[in-house]
């Protein structure tokens, strides 16, 4: 699942980076970093959900590791704000959701696809 989902947002940046670029160049250029920083923000969540489960962090490494993964999250918005003649904020700003928007629509995918033999 999280491999389908990786993917997933990878299509979807290049696909809407690509179909906006047509319209505002900024818009495609915002997607695309929000969308990097997105993944980024998945990977270090993922390493820090495991460490957590395994028992490996004490309590003033999960608030320094929640501090980093926000700092993550904040550092594009602040290139765009910064930088704001190049890259669209909003188009960071929905760059940083693919992902989730991949993570739910690739389950919805798995439960559409694993129920169909069931009649409602």
């Amino acid at each position: 699942m999280e491999k389908m989902a990786v993917k997933w947002t990878i299509i979807q940046m290049i696909v809407i980076a690509i179909a906006s670029s047509f319209v505002n160049f900024r818009f495609a250029l915002g997607i695309v970093l929000g969308g990097i920083f997105s993944l980024i923000h998945f990977f270090v969540l993922s390493k820090n959900v495991s460490s957590i489960l395994n028992n490996e962090k004490t309590s003033t490494a999960k608030v320094g590791s929640l501090l980093i993964r926000m700092l993550i999250l904040a550092f594009p918005l602040m290139i765009s704000h910064k930088y704001g003649e190049i890259f669209n904020i909003y188009g960071v700003f929905f760059g940083l959701m693919l992902h989730k928007i991949s993570i739910i629509a690739s389950t919805i995918f798995i439960e559409i696809s694993n129920n169909n033999d069931k009649i409602y």
